[in-house]
């Protein structure tokens, strides 16, 4: 059984840690990049990369996300009000509101990996009728239901 994430998460980042000493150890002069990466336990080709200024595959898509971490938050957030209301956003109000966060555009497929990164939101589409039952729904008409009850 393959590791879970968060455990593959923390032998990385223990591995980085690492190439990062070995990283230190050559610009203070102490070592070879090769002595250093072999001393440490780790590749190379990572240290000479680290030297060079490129960064790992996880700071480099840290900073490719277009929400830090805080506006990825706060939309979860917004998620689960709009929910607790009983009205979930489209993936085009979720688009929406994202991008009013970043204050950057976002790709149509955007929502799509939003749902991927967080299983705790489910996507259903609904049928015409059931749409058109939603639509129909207004406070004038529940207020003159609740009129006719009591």
């Amino acid at each position: 059984m393959p590791p879970k994430k968060s455990q593959a998460l923390a032998e990385i980042t223990l591995n980085e840690s690492m190439v990062q000493e070995a990283v230190q150890k050559v610009r203070n002069g102490a070592s070879t990049a090769f002595k250093a990466a072999k001393e440490y336990g780790v590749n190379r080709h990572k240290v000479l990369r680290r030297l060079r200024g490129i960064p790992s595959a996880l700071e480099a898509m840290k900073q490719r996300k277009k929400l830090s971490d805080i506006e990825d938050k706060a939309l979860c957030e917004w998620v689960v009000r709009w929910g607790i209301l009983g009205w979930a956003p489209t993936k085009e109000e979720l688009e929406e509101h994202a991008s009013m966060l970043a204050k950057l555009p976002f790709a149509p497929g955007w929502a799509n990996r939003f749902l991927e990164r967080h299983k705790e939101f489910s996507y259903r589409r609904i049928n015409a009728q059931t749409e058109a039952r939603i639509w129909a729904l207004t406070l004038p008409k529940i207020e003159a239901y609740y009129e006719l009850v009591s």
